[in-house]
């Protein structure tokens, strides 16, 4: 008989000995401080089919996990989260060990749904927000200022404000950086002042103003 896939809710410290089936939602290298170039680990977050999360970090792993792939996960070290920015609120993390094992699998009928996000509401109520906690949100740019630059340490870095509204007309400022904002230059530029609607995931709240 299969031994029984487990749900990430389930998932405690008192056992290794944990099956889960989930989809790969994120996936991201960790470098090695010594050698930037070097990943030193792959972190990555997994979705159940009652869409609940959890992070899990990958050391010395052969095979290749993708963002999106569907999976069979055995087998890991179960240690609290203690993260200074929690992908998500579960209080747990996995570690993947030399007795994990990964199957890729296909079902067609696996939640889809990659993105967990938080109301605009939710994002303005002083009792719900938390600055440690990353989350998704989505919404269409209604304005934005001109790409500004920072000095940090030795490098330039550039970022954009920006104002989001949702289906209820309620905004919410963003800033983006890096990469990002190239990339939200190029949609905006080729719009032809079409609605640019944007998802960010994994993103941090900040108070601004005492808000």
């Amino acid at each position: 008989m299969a031994a029984q896939v487990n749900f990430v809710s389930e998932i405690n410290s008192k056992s290794m000995n944990w099956k889960l089936k989930v989809r790969v939602v994120r996936l991201w290298e960790n470098p090695d401080r010594d050698r930037p170039d070097t990943p030193f680990s792959i972190e990555i977050i997994v979705m159940d089919e009652k869409g609940d999360r959890i992070h899990a970090s990958i050391g010395r792993f052969n095979q290749q996990i993708k963002e999106m792939g569907l999976y069979i996960m055995k087998n890991f070290v179960v240690c609290p989260n203690n993260m200074k920015l929690k992908t998500k609120d579960h209080k747990f993390k996995l570690m993947f060990t030399h007795k994990t094992t990964v199957e890729e699998i296909h079902d067609p009928h696996f939640n889809m749904c990659i993105f967990k996000f938080k109301t605009y509401d939710q994002l303005s109520n002083p009792q719900e927000f938390d600055n440690t906690e990353l989350f998704d949100v989505i919404g269409e740019i209604v304005s934005y200022e001109d790409v500004q630059s920072i000095k940090q340490d030795d490098s330039i870095r550039m970022f954009m404000n920006i104002e989001i509204q949702n289906y209820e007309s309620n905004t919410i400022s963003a800033t983006l950086w890096g990469d990002f904002v190239e990339q939200i230059k190029l949609y905006l530029n080729g719009s032809n002042d079409k609605p640019v609607v944007i998802v960010m995931q994994l993103i941090r709240a900040h108070r601004y103003r005492g808000y």
